[in-house]
């Protein structure tokens, strides 16, 4: 079958665009509490829609009971768990690169996101195919992931996203710091002096100290030597 939801086996049965009134018996059955109760935390899926949308047909229920049986799962639901937080680490890092002002951290942010959306999207269809799937809905969406994880178009952005990182991870700068000036150098070869100092200290090591790390907070935002940094990096 064509895929179109895992809700819906026709399509023009979705929610249309906008909200959905409650039905009037929500309130006096407490059903609107059920509903808030539900979709708690989860309100970046815009979910209340759905149940203000009752199924009128049996070929419909029996659609979306077949999905939700499937579900039931264990091993599938913590593979759509995963995709899902994976997901949502995407929107994170597109919503963090339009906040940022720098045009390169920009890009490196979007990079990020297109990275983590390959990567969910193998993943997603890897675990769907290693179990056996029941339902008409979840294996028509399987069908439709994997052919677009097989698209020319999302092969063409999975292989860009490798080229990037492993271009960008190639390259090596150095930082001279004189005062208040600061060069920036192609790196050269020039001695890696953190492993000096900590060659030096290894004779005073006495076993395995206790670790009292403290992860800082620190703006997303490159501050405006940083920015000049980059953009000589860039440059060279």
């Amino acid at each position: 079958m064509t895929f179109s939801s895992i809700l819906f086996p026709n399509p023009l049965d979705r929610p249309p665009d906008g909200r959905v009134a409650a039905p009037r018996c929500f309130a006096d059955l407490n059903l609107d509490q059920i509903v808030a109760a539900v979709t708690a935390g989860k309100e970046e899926y815009d979910l209340i829609p759905f149940f203000h949308m009752p199924l009128r047909d049996l070929n419909s229920v029996a659609y979306r009971h077949d999905v939700l049986r499937d579900l039931e799962g264990a091993e599938l639901f913590g593979y759509l768990g995963v995709f899902a937080r994976s997901m949502r680490a995407v929107r994170d890092h597109l919503a963090q690169a339009r906040k940022l002002h720098h045009p390169l951290q920009q890009q490196a942010w979007y990079l990020a996101a297109a990275d983590l959306y390959c990567d969910a999207a193998a993943q997603l269809v890897h675990d769907l195919q290693s179990i056996r799937l029941y339902s008409n809905g979840l294996g028509a969406f399987l069908a439709y992931l994997g052919d677009h994880t097989a698209s020319a178009a999302h092969q063409s952005l999975c292989q860009d996203v490798v080229h990037l990182k492993t271009g960008l991870a190639a390259i090596g700068y150095c930082v001279f710091i004189r005062g208040t000036t600061v060069d920036v150098r192609l790196y050269e070869g020039e001695p890696d002096h953190s492993a000096d100092v900590l060659a030096t200290f290894e004779r005073f090591r006495q076993g395995e100290a206790q670790g009292y790390k403290f992860d800082f907070s620190e703006p997303a935002d490159v501050n405006h030597i940083e920015g000049q940094i980059l953009d000589r990096v860039a440059l060279l």
